[in-house]
């Protein structure tokens, strides 16, 4: 633990003096590849002397997943350590040398061939051979299989006879409109984003939803692919919260939404689309209200990692009351699982924090889009949420929260559906799955 602490510290001053980029414009690859492999994070331990070497390409909440995959092998104990590399190492490079191709995930195989392309491909692959060689591993495993700077890499994986594995992180809660069922609304969304070029020996999903939309729109072929439903390993944790002793402070947690990023997909009009962000702008400043008029309650808002969306937050504040009252906390860093441990209520729309509150037995409070005909998570199962609209109705749902009852049984039904059996041992079987592969 005390080594890879000392081993973020020093990488992170490796990042901060763009180190990488100097390295990259002298033609360093040996150094930047001896970087890399100092920078690898060992995440778990075994009792085995020969262990099968995973490598994740490190990435914000994927790191979740891996490591609690890391955690319940030592209930296992299948003979396979983990590794992290912080995908740092690839974007960058992949972007100093083919920067045309960075963000053309879906026409990646048709926008490469050009000789410019060709030749610069050639040095970015021959860098992540260096680095993979370097690193003596038996699988690599990502949260994607389309990201343009990783196409290369697991074509790498295969001239190397490195097992390739992605643990699909998308496909919880789609949102939708009334013309498509949530299945429809699964593949629209793979198929928004894929070039049909599946790269892999083993794909993880989270649900049988997203197993299903993979095999009926051909991306998966299940002759060189096994698909197979993991559940959320991150989720395992939630399980094992304590469901009844809730902390005697009146917290609620806000997990605040960009609309725009979440209905990105869905062809409505301007006009339509300027009147579902001025309601979510209004619900943002309706549970804001009602932690204005409640002051008892501790409202901690909690918002993605990017400085934009923190803004957002802290603009809409500011703008209907000049300061944050002293009951109002907004972070984009602190920990979910903390936040949704300490809190008894949590407000949010169409996110899986949601679903993870709900497997820590904790009360959820959504706004409802359905006017504009987008339809939520929780659309077709009415009965295990809260839908509010203003503050009056956050007070109403917690205040009269000891009369109303949670539908337990099909609360259960529901997050099998979503995430898997909620059961606390998603980990066990990606582990399960990812030893069979080495095994056979």
């Amino acid at each position: 633990m005390r080594k890879n602490i000392i081993k973020n510290f020093l990488y992170k001053f490796f990042v901060s003096f763009n180190i990488l980029d100097f390295l990259l414009r002298i033609k360093a690859i040996y150094l930047i590849s001896f970087f890399s492999k100092k920078f690898t994070l060992n995440i778990n331990k075994t009792s085995f002397k020969k262990n099968y070497r995973v490598l994740s390409l490190g990435r914000t909440i994927f790191d979740e997943d891996i490591k609690a995959i890391a955690e319940s092998n030592l209930k296992s104990n299948f003979p396979i350590q983990y590794l992290r590399i912080d995908k740092y190492f690839f974007t960058k490079t992949f972007k100093y040398y083919c920067s045309d191709l960075i963000l053309e995930h879906s026409t990646y195989y048709s926008s490469k061939k050009n000789k410019l392309n060709k030749k610069n491909l050639e040095k970015y692959r021959k860098l992540v051979k260096q680095i993979l060689r370097s690193l003596c591993i038996d699988a690599i495993i990502s949260a994607n299989y389309n990201y343009s700077w990783q196409q290369e890499i697991y074509d790498v994986c295969s001239e190397e006879n490195i097992k390739k594995i992605i643990l699909f992180k998308e496909g919880i809660a789609p949102l939708r409109t009334n013309k498509k069922t949530r299945m429809d609304a699964m593949k629209a969304t793979i198929l928004k984003y894929s070039n049909f070029n599946l790269n892999a020996n083993l794909l993880l999903v989270y649900n049988k939803t997203v197993k299903k939309a993979f095999l009926e729109t051909n991306i998966a072929d299940p002759s060189l692919c096994k698909v197979a439903v993991s559940g959320m390993p991150r989720f395992d944790k939630y399980t094992k919260i304590n469901k009844n002793n809730f902390l005697k402070n009146k917290n609620v947690v806000f997990f605040s939404f960009f609309i725009k990023t979440k209905t990105d997909f869905i062809n409505h009009d301007e006009k339509i689309r300027n009147q579902i962000s001025n309601k979510a702008d209004k619900f943002h400043l309706e549970v804001i209200k009602f932690a204005v008029y409640n002051p008892n309650f501790k409202l901690i808002i909690k918002t993605k990692s990017s400085p934009i969306f923190l803004k957002y937050v802290k603009n809409l504040i500011l703008n209907q009351y000049k300061t944050i009252p002293k009951n109002i906390k907004i972070t984009n860093s602190e920990p979910v699982e903390k936040l949704i441990k300490e809190s008894k209520f949590v407000i949010g729309f169409n996110s899986t924090t949601l679903l993870q509150s709900l497997i820590a037995k904790r009360y959820v409070l959504t706004p409802n889009f359905e006017e504009f005909k987008l339809y939520d998570i929780f659309h077709e199962t009415k009965d295990i949420v809260f839908r509010v609209e203003n503050a009056e109705m956050i007070k109403k749902v917690i205040y009269n929260l000891p009369n109303q009852n949670k539908q337990v049984e099909s609360e259960q039904k529901f997050l099998e559906e979503k995430v898997g059996p909620p059961d606390g041992n998603s980990g066990l079987r990606a582990n399960q799955y990812i030893y069979e592969l080495f095994d056979r």
